[in-house]
């Protein structure tokens, strides 16, 4: 687990990206894209297996997340596909590339993928946002002035710390993970991005990205929980119909934070399908 004195950073147009390396540098690239609140740790579980299989695994925090620089900007579906391909270039990566995405990542891996086909290779979605999602008792009042702050920065926070929390008890996270999580919160920047991200990222109108992915032949894998409530299970199958030659799997008896749940089966069922 990284501390805040140990993370690299790389200089983007829109600020500092907290970033990490692991894995052989000879070995095929794997980008590792975290969702809505949890930064890049989300993964720590995953990393050894893939490593182990021969991969090289690129992670980040976006911005407004984690270690990275939370600019005052619009968090929408162009700002997003300008991290990715903000990063790749300052990397110098030009090579097309392995993707995972993770929930709201998910999201943000199938508009990159629609958009930049020739970059990827292989792609992964692991209970991706993009069809419509259940509305919560506040989310029209995100959209107003003034309260959607108040409800972003003490209600939904709270709500966020108090899941991890959860999890942590649990053994699903280390107390050390638990503890970065809450931190993020204390920057300056961090409930203005997750709020403007609701805002302005469409969540559950994805529809025709996947239909692009579909249309470009992209090999795909989707894995969910069978009892994720978060993005709920059942939406696997409106997914599906947009990308019906996917490689579908249920991880059975998983939530909405399988990454870390599941690991070891998830991690099997990425380097099947990575290795194929």
């Amino acid at each position: 687990m990284r501390m805040e004195e140990e993370v690299p950073f790389i200089t983007l147009p829109q600020g500092s990206l907290a970033f990490q390396w692991n894995g052989p540098d000879t070995g095929n690239i794997l980008l590792m894209i975290h969702g809505f609140s949890t930064p890049s740790f989300v993964f720590d579980r995953n990393i050894d297996d893939l490593i182990n299989a021969g991969y090289r695994i690129l992670r980040f925090d976006h911005f407004g997340r984690g270690f990275s620089d939370r600019p005052n900007t619009l968090y929408d579906q162009d700002f997003y596909d300008r991290e990715i391909l903000d990063l790749l270039e300052a990397l110098e990566i030009k090579d097309p590339i392995d993707l995972l995405g993770f929930s709201l990542g998910g999201g943000v891996a199938t508009t990159f993928a629609a958009r930049h086909s020739e970059r990827i290779k292989k792609l992964i979605l692991v209970a991706p946002i993009g069809m419509s999602l259940p509305r919560y008792r506040l989310t029209h009042f995100l959209s107003l002035p003034g309260l959607g702050g108040w409800i972003c920065a003490f209600p939904i926070r709270k709500k966020l710390i108090s899941n991890f929390r959860k999890a942590a008890k649990k053994g699903y996270v280390s107390n050390q993970m638990k503890l970065l999580f809450e931190r993020q919160f204390n920057y300056r920047g961090t409930t203005d991005a997750l709020l403007s991200t609701l805002r302005h990222f469409p969540m559950g109108q994805l529809g025709e990205e996947y239909d692009t992915i579909g249309s470009h032949s992209i090999p795909t894998c989707i894995l969910w929980g069978t009892n994720d409530i978060v993005v709920p299970y059942s939406l696997h199958k409106d997914v599906l119909e947009h990308l019906p030659g996917a490689k579908f799997e249920s991880i059975e008896d998983g939530g909405h934070g399988i990454p870390y749940t599941h690991s070891a089966e998830i991690n099997e069922i990425l380097i099947d399908f990575l290795s194929d």
